[in-house]
């Protein structure tokens, strides 16, 4: 029996296609244990269903952020997270330890380097991360979610796998048929403040879009027990009797069951999100986050839309702005044709198979 360590923290990001690799080897490995490292943010609060079939660890690391605002206080608490990733791994002894990006993988995957275990890194997005670029040269494969992953030294072995995402047994779009239709809005594990604020200003502008659909919204952490509706829509609502075609949820899960729902989808760029869309042959309308670190979230997004996978809104200086920006898109999305050209369009894109091709590396050096 053979331990696989999987660190993933952070944000769902990380953590759901931690989750996809684990699922797979179990099919194929029963018998090996399964370790998590994760951050202990309280986003990982959604996560924990899954995770507790798994032996957790919380390994407390500062953030990137931490070393501009205090060099010193950053070094004394990544030297502490580093000595305690060494001890760990001397406690667990993995085959292997399986990178998926952040700042938690750092200490774990240097303290792996130094130890002589083997490596294998996952990169979600189209520009490799600060971790990923920093860590690459350790690992003996870095698996990516794009064909081609910017930010990535030629020397780095690449392997092109997808982003492993928690799949259904049966994938079922037999319910859109709905009257009214199902518009799904992502704003990400973490919520969307601009995004929540803009859906908002929709429905205050366009009071008939309450009429086409009925919205299934996911607000964020922190944003659920905050009614940020103004007077206005709230009366609005009212009046019309419309509470009940606005559903908002802190978090979905399980999120099959909503992508199931759903007609078209409006989401920030995330890779884990998009690769979902693109199983599940969702229509969306892309709204990157624009500080996300090196634009990744605009150049995932720009490559789903080159590819005719998706419309993209660039967030605006005000949520009433974006607010008519993407109003003018569902006018477009709503076209029979349009949605089954981006129908065609993700089903190219989707890679159901990134969790075994993940796993087939991992095999390589666990069970040669």
């Amino acid at each position: 029996m053979a331990t696989l360590l999987i660190v993933a923290g952070g944000s769902g990001g990380h953590i759901v296609p931690g989750l996809a690799i684990a699922e797979e080897w179990k099919k194929t490995y029963p018998e090996d244990k399964i370790c998590f490292v994760t951050s202990g943010r309280a986003v990982e609060r959604f996560f924990q269903a899954e995770l507790t079939k798994y032996q957790v660890i919380e390994l407390n690391v500062p953030a990137f952020s931490e070393l501009r605002k205090s060099p010193w206080r950053f070094t004394r608490e990544f030297w502490r997270s580093y000595v305690a990733a060494a001890k760990m791994l001397g406690e667990i002894k993995p085959a292997a330890v399986m990178g998926m990006g952040a700042m938690t993988s750092v200490p774990v995957i240097l303290s792996a380097s130094r130890k002589k275990i083997p490596i294998i890194l996952h990169e979600q997005n189209k520009v490799a991360g600060r971790a990923t670029r920093h860590l690459a040269r350790f690992a003996k494969v870095v698996c990516t979610s794009f064909q081609e992953t910017a930010g990535l030294t030629p020397d780095s072995k690449q392997v092109w796998t997808g982003n492993p995402v928690r799949q259904p047994a049966t994938i079922d779009r037999s319910s859109p048929q709905l009257s009214p239709a199902t518009l799904l809005v992502l704003g990400g594990s973490q919520g969307a403040r601009h995004l929540n604020l803009a859906i908002e200003e929709l429905v205050r502008l366009h009071p008939e879009i309450m009429q086409q659909y009925k919205l299934i919204h996911q607000v964020g952490a922190g944003f659920h027990s905050v009614n940020f509706r103004s007077d206005d829509v709230h009366n609005m609502l009212d009046s019309s009797r419309m509470h009940s075609n606005w559903e908002q949820h802190e978090f979905l899960q399980p999120i099959s069951a909503f992508y199931s729902q759903a007609r078209v989808v409006i989401c920030r760029a995330g890779a884990g999100t998009l690769a979902e869309l693109a199983l599940w042959k969702l229509p969306a309308i892309i709204v990157p986050y624009p500080q996300a670190v090196q634009q990744h979230q605009l150049a995932n997004a720009r490559e789903y839309v080159a590819h005719q996978a998706g419309l993209l809104v660039e967030e605006a200086n005000t949520p009433t702005e974006t607010a008519q920006k993407l109003w003018e898109q569902l006018q477009i999305i709503k076209e029979s044709a349009i949605i089954e050209q981006i129908k065609l369009a993700l089903g190219q894109m989707a890679k159901p198979e990134a969790a075994s091709k993940i796993c087939g590396e991992l095999a390589k050096v666990i069970h040669p």
